[in-house]
């Protein structure tokens, strides 16, 4: 169980991290979007 436990916390942080990219991605693609309209 324990052991099974340390799985789910590093996936849970792997998954976090990914997610994290992949809103600062979205956030920058906007931002250029922004910045070309104007």
């Amino acid at each position: 169980m324990i052991f099974r436990e340390e799985i789910n916390k590093i996936d849970m942080r792997f998954l976090l991290k990914k997610i994290w990219k992949e809103q600062k991605y979205r956030d920058f693609g906007r931002e250029s979007i922004y910045r070309k309209k104007r």
